[in-house]
């Protein structure tokens, strides 16, 4: 296992002899866990690059203990401290948050960047490089780097003094599945929130570009979201292509699966950035998404939205939100599983029933009454 040497400016290790600030070693992975997550030797070394696999934080009387994801106990060690992330966040001036996925959850960690922000301290965040476009123009950070470009790019983690490290926090929390992941980011930086809108900045010009791209085109005009990462919160293309026929207006079909509809569509398929993307649904008069990273920032740039839930249960992702409607696909289908985040217990061979049995005229018939609200609407 590859580690880093974080600081100081240098370490003295048996066996290996002396290490110095930026040096990247490499040792066997049970050393390795002892020199990463020691409360002696905490935050000097990291896991280069620092995208941990197999481990997360446990929830213990009030603090947190790091420990390995798959109970490795043989790499555990008794003298190992618990930390408190008000502690080190009381001491922190330049804070990193570390996250891997995905859309939805930087912006559901926008929040808790505004309250570090808040607090006086800089704050920063590392993530896949995919999703680095999202924090652009938000005044709460200081910095957003990629875990694919990092190094190059002159990432330095020493300029951080405090780390919360969100790999797998939000999933493997005991409250997991009864609080608002916004909150439980927050938790797991150690902050307590005040407000909990989404922060995404939309630049005039990205909005002067996305009424050029929809144009004439008669009002109104309805983003419709195709997909999400995980497959069991897909749109069953047959439930598209019903909305795309009957739906007034018109609708701007945004995704990355390729699947025929009419030509009065806007098929933006596979063809916007992140942030194209955005900008189309901020110029929008409705949205309607499944439970995807797109539904987040619909709510982020104020646009009214329609969201096709299926196996999360959606006050976990939509409590704090809004202007959006919710169509319970799991409700629906009364599913024998409930809410089963995910673990797609149904192993439905294409997509998941609890979205299958959503018909396009309960989203039409919602996504009216949203529009007709919208309307009557003091100016």
């Amino acid at each position: 296992m590859k580690i880093l040497c974080a600081r100081p400016a240098s370490f003295r290790m048996q066996g290996i002899g002396t290490v110095k600030r930026g040096e990247v070693f490499e040792l066997p992975t049970p050393r390795a866990f002892t020199l990463i997550y020691n409360a002696a030797t905490e935050h000097m070394f990291c896991e280069q690059p620092p995208f941990r696999k197999f481990q997360y934080k446990r929830h213990v009387d009030g603090e947190y203990r790091w420990v390995l994801r798959h109970e490795r106990r043989d790499m555990m060690r008794a003298e190992w401290e618990a930390v408190s992330p008000a502690d080190a966040f009381a001491r922190a001036e330049h804070v990193l948050l570390i996250r891997q996925m995905g859309l939805g959850d930087m912006l559901m960690m926008t929040p808790t960047i505004r309250a570090i922000a808040d607090m006086g301290k800089k704050v920063s965040v590392l993530t896949f490089g995919q999703y680095v476009p999202l924090f652009e123009g938000n005044p709460h950070l200081e910095k957003a780097w990629g875990f694919e470009a990092y190094a190059e790019k002159g990432f330095d983690v020493e300029e951080y003094d405090a780390f919360a490290e969100l790999m797998w926090f939000v999933e493997y929390d005991e409250a997991n599945a009864e609080v608002s992941r916004i909150d439980l980011f927050a938790k797991g930086a150690g902050v307590e929130l005040d407000s909990h809108h989404l922060d995404y900045f939309v630049r005039p010009e990205e909005v002067q570009w996305a009424e050029g791209t929809i144009g004439e085109r008669p009002r109104p005009w309805i983003a419709v979201q195709q997909g999400a990462f995980a497959k069991q919160r897909r749109v069953p293309p047959h439930l598209l292509t019903r909305l795309c026929k009957l739906e007034p207006g018109t609708l701007i079909v945004l995704g990355h699966e390729q699947i025929e509809l009419p030509a009065r569509v806007l098929n933006m398929v596979g063809a916007t950035t992140i942030r194209q993307a955005a900008a189309i649904v901020a110029s929008a008069d409705l949205a309607v998404a499944p439970d995807s990273g797109l539904a987040h920032v619909e709510v982020a740039v104020g646009t009214p939205d329609v969201v096709l839930n299926s196996s999360i249960d959606p006050k976990l992702r939509y409590s704090y939100y809004p202007d959006h409607a919710i169509i319970d696909g799991a409700q629906i289908a009364a599913c024998p599983w409930g809410y089963c985040n995910d673990a797609y217990h149904c192993n439905a061979p294409e997509y998941p029933p609890c979205l299958e049995a959503i018909t396009a005229a309960q989203v039409i018939e919602t996504a009216n009454e949203m529009l007709a609200a919208r309307q009557k609407e003091p100016e």
